[in-house]
């Protein structure tokens, strides 16, 4: 309420004036809360929003000096961020010590590995769990802040080409990455037969490509997909096409490499 001088200078007072308030907003007209496939927890729900929905994101794997000099892999990285520059995130693997990093070089197609999702406060907001299954094929598993298991990437048979489901904990299928036996850097998305996105490994560099395990990719994401949960999956999809099918071992990791392909 604002009070005016009761005065107007010629003695005679003036009627209290007030200025109306806006209501607030009824809840029909509050934004429906989106539906997402962990218990509500309100630091996550901010670390993953910006891959809730939009166009896609960009994935670029870190190196260190020391791998370029020794040619010793170390334990991988990714720097995720999405395409609106709203969001990103930090995937570490668990470097558990010298026998992780013995099977990383030497045997790097037979190993397990577990890797962190974090925030930008270093939160851990999902962990990516890789198993080894009947080669040629794997699997990860994907674990939201709880410890449940969100979903998982599995490989399955495809002939003249490489195929990926997106999956619930039950199994149930969301949605698949296939990659034509011609197409050699890009996996397209589809979702009940229709495509729905890509994933693509870009070219970064002669340098990097030579002496690094620096690649990067782009993962493009049709606008009107809006299951969070294969969203979030297609995150931890791009990390295991990453070690799957560019890891480039050395120093005896290329045998263990080529024997498991």
């Amino acid at each position: 309420m604002r009070q005016l001088d009761p005065f107007d200078g010629s003695g005679s007072s003036l009627e209290l004036a007030t200025e109306p308030r806006p209501l607030p907003p009824q809840p029909s007209a509050l934004k429906p809360r989106r539906a997402l496939p962990f218990p509500p927890n309100t630091v996550v729900e901010l670390g993953l929003e910006a891959f809730f929905a939009g166009r896609g994101f960009r994935v670029q794997q870190q190196y260190e000096s020391a791998e370029v000099v020794t040619g010793i892999q170390l334990a991988n990285s990714y720097f995720v961020e999405s395409f609106t520059g709203g969001g990103t995130l930090r995937v570490e693997e668990q470097d558990t010590g010298a026998a992780t990093l013995l099977m990383r070089n030497f045997f790097g197609g037979f190993r397990t590995a577990k890797l962190d999702v974090r925030g930008g406060g270093g939160q851990v907001l999902l962990t990516l769990e890789l198993r080894r299954r009947p080669r040629p094929f794997n699997e990860l598993a994907v674990y939201d802040w709880n410890g449940n298991e969100l979903g998982r990437i599995v490989e399955r048979f495809a002939w003249l080409g490489r195929r990926y489901e997106l999956c619930d904990a039950s199994g149930a299928v969301l949605a698949t990455l296939d990659k034509p036996f011609y197409r050699f850097w890009r996996f397209d998305l589809s979702r009940e037969g229709h495509a729905v996105g890509r994933l693509e490994k870009q070219w970064a560099g002669l340098a990097r490509e030579l002496y690094t395990q620096a690649d990067v990719f782009m993962v493009h994401v049709d606008e009107g997909l809006a299951d969070v949960r294969t969203r979030l999956l297609l995150v931890a999809a791009s990390v295991l096409v990453d070690m799957v099918h560019f890891e480039k071992p050395r120093s005896g990791g290329f045998l263990g490499h080529r024997l498991a392909r």
